[in-house]
């Protein structure tokens, strides 16, 4: 009996023993996410309150070393790092009417949120705000302050700057002295070998970016110095070019359509340099060798197999079809004979989608070549997000070509035997150290930056390639 009595007694100290180990974690969780503090309260005596008001996207939260994801109406507090992943969105609201919105791979850390004096540091990434009280950033590495003002601040590696809409900012040098930075104009910090350089530009609605002009038409905010309607027509020329270049693709895949069904290939003994016709749907012609002109030598792309004007890479000779297999005057891309039902000559079609950007020359402007200013599109793109049909077993490389050749964008590049693989010199007259001596062309497929050559990746269907002009850190700042 007394054995039994003792057992229950430990069984009941055992359950209390684990209700508090429960307890002290809902607590201890609790104490870090705030959830015993008031939400409209403010967390100390003079500290302003500043919450999550939207949030499109995965967006986290770092607090007192413990990661966790972010939830609209959640409260912060001095020391929260906030992160926005990819495609990612976040809107905070303060107590005074000041409104801050992160871009997608963001980090903005809350220094100080003490009522008319709050501090922020922008980590990474870029930020619009609307400061309504006095307010202090620091923005890579260095301090600004800004009141009754409407901002954008971008940092990437080795450069930082900030976009001022209405009222003014405040820099503040390592030298104690201080620039001001009015509506309409920019600071560019600059990260160079010789040290830090500072400038000032004009900037105009052409120069930003789509999302940030999306944003300042939805805020709505007062005072800001482009009106609405200026913003407007600039999204509306952006899409108006982005259909114009949809409608010129269309066009030439229906000139190839009718090209292939006339039974003849369009560019056959070229040499390997040059446009290939005649591939049929719309598809990227030719494989690694095929599209612009500019890099080849000597009437044959180097490592194509092919010669004598042949089609690149077809290993076909005395002017057959490429690939079809045929002799003798069939019908081309058949292999049919004798009147045979052509078998599984449909195949369906790969599709990739393709962009060619430069929005790190934007923010790296002093370091420009002045003689390549005029190549540099105000919204630092070339050709917008487009919709590719290719064959299996093209590449990257392929796909670049045929974009280059189908919208008219000067490209040139040359063959490297040690990597064997082409490499891109230039697209649309920007070239390497055009921007700094670590700028050039990278490429980027579904976010990844492959480590060999763009003529090497064979594409999947479904591919989002992406290239990308760097300045800094030879691809860090992309």
């Amino acid at each position: 009996m007394e054995t039994k009595k003792k057992k229950k007694i430990l069984n009941a100290v055992m359950v209390v023993m684990a209700l508090l180990v429960v307890a002290g974690g809902v607590l201890g969780v609790g104490h870090i996410k705030g959830w015993f503090k008031a939400k409209t309260e403010p967390q100390g005596p003079s500290e302003s309150v500043l919450t999550v008001d939207r949030i499109s996207g995965v967006c986290k939260i770092e607090r007192m070393g413990v990661g966790y994801e972010l939830k609209t109406g959640d409260r912060l507090q001095p020391g929260d790092i906030l992160e926005t992943a990819d495609l990612a969105s976040l809107s905070l609201k303060a107590d005074d009417g000041s409104v801050f919105m992160l871009k997608e791979k963001t980090e903005l850390q809350v220094v100080s949120l003490n009522a008319g004096d709050m501090k922020y540091s922008l980590l990474k990434g870029s930020v619009l705000i609307n400061a309504v009280q006095r307010m202090a950033m620091e923005i890579g590495g260095y301090g600004y302050e800004a009141e009754s003002s409407v901002f954008s601040a971008d940092v990437h590696t080795g450069s930082s700057s900030v976009k001022v809409f209405s009222g003014h900012a405040d820099l503040y040098k390592p030298d104690g002295s201080s620039e001001r930075i009015e509506a309409a104009q920019e600071m560019m910090v600059s990260e160079t070998g010789s040290g830090t350089d500072f400038s000032v530009a004009a900037i105009t609605p052409d120069s930003l970016d789509d999302e940030t002009i999306k944003s300042l038409i939805a805020c709505g905010w007062d005072g800001l110095c482009f009106a609405k309607a200026e913003l407007e027509g600039v999204l509306e020329k952006r899409e108006a070019e982005k259909r114009r270049q949809q409608e010129e693709a269309a066009r030439k895949a229906e000139e190839e359509k009718q090209s292939a069904s006339g039974g003849g290939s369009g560019s056959s003994g070229q040499g390997g340099s040059g446009s290939s016709q005649g591939s049929g749907s719309g598809t990227v012609p030719g494989g690694s060798g095929g599209g612009n002109s500019s890099g080849s030598e000597g009437g044959e792309e180097p490592g194509t197999g092919n010669e004598g004007g042949e089609e690149p890479g077809t290993g076909n000779e005395g002017g057959e079809e490429p690939g079809t297999g045929n002799e003798g005057g069939d019908e081309p891309g058949t292999g049919s004979e004798g009147g045979e039902e052509p078998g599984n000559q449909e195949q369906s079609k790969l599709h990739c989608t393709i962009q060619i950007v430069c929005y790190t020359i934007l923010d790296n402007w002093d370091n420009l070549d002045p003689d390549k200013a005029p190549f540099v599109p105000g919204d630092g793109v070339i050709l917008y997000n487009t919709t590719v049909e290719f064959d299996a077993g093209q590449t990257v490389f392929d796909v670049l070509c045929y974009v280059c050749d189908t919208y008219g964008i000067q490209l040139e590049y040359s063959w490297t035997p040690i990597y064997d693989s082409y490499y891109i010199e230039g697209i649309n007259y920007l070239y390497e150290k055009d921007c700094g001596d670590m700028s050039g062309w990278m490429y980027k497929v579904n976010g990844w930056v492959p480590n060999y050559g763009c003529s090497s990746y064979v594409l999947s269907d479904g591919d989002a390639i992406t290239w990308c002009y760097t300045c800094n850190g030879y691809g860090e700042d992309i």
